[in-house]
């Protein structure tokens, strides 16, 4: 049998991305003509492969409808990375061939581990603690002109009394 093969063309699914082990949003759809009279080809059966493997398509082999169009869905692989998929007939001289490129992205963390850190402990305040000490001895030795602070004493600390900050004498 000589003459030009009944061409694949892309109807539907490419470009798609999506996260590692999820379905594409769109089906992959391609529709066979007839390249003499341009009339979709009916009951041609259509296979489907991915590169890299990994991914499942929902139906691997797809039967073309009276639209000359065959249809399958795609899961992305759980590894990231660009997949290629390749829509051809059974045998190769049934149909031509054609490419989808589709994306599988990094999802969203499905768990968390502790690596370490787990048992550390610390007083929660220590830089504050040991800033505001400082801020007081400066303070208690040096008062600024025009400002006086009263402090009182809770539990061996020195506080800064809130009624008391920053008034100005008069």
């Amino acid at each position: 049998m000589y003459g030009l093969l009944p061409s694949l063309t892309v109807t539907a699914g490419n470009n798609q991305s999506g996260d590692v082990g999820k379905s594409l949003p769109l089906a992959l759809s391609v529709q066979a003509l007839n390249s003499y009279t341009g009339q979709p080809v009916v009951g041609a059966a259509i296979s489907f492969s991915a590169v890299p493997t990994g991914g499942t398509f929902g139906s691997p082999t797809a039967t073309t409808n009276s639209a000359g169009i065959a249809t399958s869905t795609y899961t992305l692989p759980t590894k990231p990375g660009a997949v290629t998929i390749t829509a051809s007939g059974d045998s190769p001289s049934t149909t031509t061939t054609a490419y989808f490129g589709e994306t599988a992205n990094v999802g969203p963390p499905t768990s968390l581990v502790l690596v370490s850190g787990g048992k550390a402990e610390g007083h929660r305040r220590h830089y504050f603690t040991r800033t505001y000490r400082r801020r007081r001895q400066r303070y208690l030795r040096q008062p600024r002109i025009g400002h006086f602070s009263k402090f009182r004493r809770q539990r061996g600390r020195h506080l800064l009394s809130e009624s008391s900050k920053f008034q100005l004498p008069g």
